[in-house]
């Protein structure tokens, strides 16, 4: 007797606060930060809105940007091993050409030709005048959802050109959200973020009750601070940086 496979709900199987944080960002016109700490399944709750959208969309793109190409690839690994049904899958950053695949992908997807696209990429390719550019000129009215990883460095001076209009599904994940000495960037991630995020803290975690076993999310543990001085010459380098 074969067994049945899982559906991606079920391999998906959120958490409460996770489904919580799904259907809020469904309530704010799919748009939404989930501030959630390190370790609360940031990706997991993601990947469900991702499969909502493709299930939403007749064609779409999906584009996935994140700080490094390695947290990239771990982003691949996980979407591959839900099983997210698209037709391609295109890793645009530093060690790949991409640019022709992108150029072709995105055509396909405005004519018809294709359904959904799955683009993995950085902050510094998302925010090129080369990415950017190709999005804008073969986009047509093709749907795209955008999630941006370790969102708080998609509000720096050049990293905040990827947050464009034409991104209609917008999810921002990061435990900080809130860029430090730099209120300008934070607004801007705000705004585009729908003005609203979805907070599961360090706090709510070590006491909210894991159902399945019986212990809170994250473990207890212990923040050890090290204090460390700036010399003169480091904290001028520091500001200059």
């Amino acid at each position: 007797q074969s067994r049945k496979k899982k559906t991606i709900t079920e391999k998906l199987s959120l958490f409460p606060y996770q489904k919580e944080a799904f259907d809020k960002w469904k309530d704010n016109k799919y748009k939404l930060l989930f501030e959630m700490a390190t370790g609360t399944g940031k990706t997991r709750t993601a990947i469900a809105c991702i499969n909502h959208f493709l299930e939403n969309e007749q064609t779409g793109l999906v584009i996935i940007s994140c700080p490094q190409n390695t947290l990239s690839l771990q982003w691949k690994s996980e979407v591959d091993k839900i099983g997210l049904k698209v037709d391609c899958i295109i890793i645009a950053d530093g060690t790949h050409k991409w640019r022709e695949e992108l150029s072709k992908q995105l055509k396909l997807l405005s004519l018809g030709f294709s359904n959904h696209v799955i683009v993995y990429t950085t902050h510094i390719t998302a925010s090129s005048d080369d990415f950017t550019g190709i999005i804008r000129s073969q986009l047509a009215k093709t749907a795209v959802c955008f999630v941006g990883d370790e969102a708080h460095g998609l509000g720096a001076y050049k990293s905040r050109r990827a947050l464009l209009d034409d991104y209609s599904y917008r999810i921002g994940l990061s435990a900080t959200p809130t860029r430090w000495f730099d209120d300008y960037g934070t607004k801007i991630l705000a705004d585009f973020f729908g003005n609203d995020s979805y907070q599961f803290t360090i706090a709510q975690a070590l006491t909210t009750i894991n159902p399945l076993t019986g212990m809170p999310f994250l473990t207890d543990y212990e923040y050890h601070p090290v204090f460390v001085s700036l010399t003169d010459e480091e904290l001028e380098k520091y500001k200059s940086l």
